[in-house]
Parts: C-alpha cells; sequence; structure tokens
C-alpha cells in the first residue's frame, strides 16, 4: 500500500516532534527563519501569512518535498488562502518545476479537496 499526503504528513510531524526533542536549536532555527521579514528597506509590510505559506507551498512542489506539500496546503489554508489561490500557486509551480512538479502538484490538489472535505 503507498502512503499518503496525510500519513506522510503524520510521520514528518511525528519526526520533528522527535527531533525537537533531540536537537531543540534545528528546529528553532528553521522556525525562526519563517517569522515574516521585511523583502527590503522600502517595504513596509512583511508579506501576509497566508502568502508566506503560498510561496512556501509553491516551493515545496518544485523540488518536489513530498513530506511538506500537505502541511503547507493545511497553513496556507488556516493563514486565510483561498482554494483559488492554491491552485494557482500550484500551477505556477508546475511551470517552474516541469515534469516532476506534475506530479506533486496533483497531490497537493488531492490534499486540497481531502482537507476541504474533512473541515465541511
Amino acid at each position: 500500500m503507498s502512503r499518503t499526503y496525510a500519513t506522510l504528513r503524520d510521520e514528518v510531524l511525528t519526526g520533528m516532534g522527535e527531533l525537537t526533542g533531540r536537537h531543540p536549536a534545528v528546529l528553532r532555527e528553521i522556525v525562526g527563519r519563517r517569522r515574516p521579514q521585511r523583502s527590503s528597506p522600502a517595504s513596509s509590510s512583511p508579506p501576509s501569512a497566508g502568502v508566506r505559506e503560498l510561496i512556501v507551498l509553491g516551493v515545496a512542489i518544485a523540488v518536489r518535498c513530498d513530506g511538506c506539500v500537505d502541511c503547507h496546503v493545511q497553513a496556507a489554508l488556516d493563514a486565510g488562502a483561498t482554494p483559488a489561490e492554491i491552485a494557482e500557486t500550484v500551477d505556477v509551480a508546475i511551470r517552474l518545476g516541469d515534469g516532476s512538479a506534475v506530479v506533486c502538484g496533483v497531490e497537493a490538489l488531492e490534499a486540497l479537496a481531502r482537507l476541504a472535505r474533512r473541515s465541511a
């Protein structure tokens, strides 16, 4: 039986919990990098949490980070991104990531559909 993104997400989150227990500084550093940053000195404010999650989702799809996709679809929804924005992110990531991103993009849209059904 093949793993689903939901199963993989659960495995990754469990592993992250174990990693945090053994090496807390590693995860603190990664989480610290995800805090809002000004994109340039001229910026008046950092991008919203939703925009940041859409960017992270697009990168995850383009580099085929299977363990990241489900988590960032959920995080994007939680941060206020719409299904249409997530679908557009998938489209852009596929254009950047070529063939392998198509597979990952399809899986991201499946995660979106599953999460939408679960919250309905």
